[in-house]
This record gives C-alpha cells, sequence and structure tokens, in this order.
C-alpha cells in the first residue's frame, strides 16, 4: 500500500513581511544595517516593500508583469547594456511610487 503525505505549499508572500521583519530586527540587533537589498516579483507586495523600504538604504523589487507595467517599458528610451555572468543583456530602470503614495 502506497501512502502520500499532504505537503502544503504556501504562496511566496505568505509572512514574508513578518519574516524579513524579524531577520531586520535581528540584524540590527548585532549592529548590522542593509545597504542594499534585491527580491524577485514574489516580494511585490505593499507590505514587503514598505518593511523593506524601512530597513534598506537602497533596493530593487523586480516589477509583477502588467499591461500598465509593459507600457511603461516600451516607453524607456535609455538601456544599459550589462554583462551578468557569461551573458550581456540590457537593463534600464523604472522609479514607482505605487505603494508610496500614502506615506508623503
Amino acid at each position: 500500500m502506497r501512502t502520500s503525505k499532504t505537503v502544503r505549499q504556501y504562496p511566496v508572500k505568505f509572512h514574508q513581511a513578518d519574516t524579513l521583519s524579524r531577520a531586520f530586527k535581528l540584524l540590527h540587533s548585532y549592529g548590522l544595517h542593509i545597504g542594499i537589498f534585491r527580491a524577485d516579483c514574489g516580494s511585490c507586495s505593499e507590505d514587503i516593500i514598505r518593511t523593506v523600504d524601512g530597513n534598506c538604504r537602497i533596493f530593487y523589487i523586480r516589477a509583477i508583469h502588467s499591461a500598465s507595467m509593459y507600457s511603461r517599458i516600451q516607453d524607456i528610451r535609455e538601456w544599459r547594456r550589462v554583462e551578468m555572468g557569461s551573458q550581456e543583456t540590457e537593463v534600464a530602470s523604472v522609479m514607482s511610487t505605487q505603494f508610496m503614495e500614502d506615506s508623503r
């Protein structure tokens, strides 16, 4: 007889802001501060961005693909050619205040 274990799969954002808050607090308790933080699009949510913004000098979080993001990407005129590992690619940055409007 074969049995299978039930494996719960939680979304990538599940308690991520809480986990990051605890990690930043622990690092701060040792006198360590994060200069640059980078994350993929799984971290692109308001609570996670607010947590990272309050604990890092600079951060990069890949945007979630959407129609409005594609439109903004098409409007970019300045692309930089960079080498990542052994691969050449072009990169550009887009400033976003999507989650920060009410914090001003």
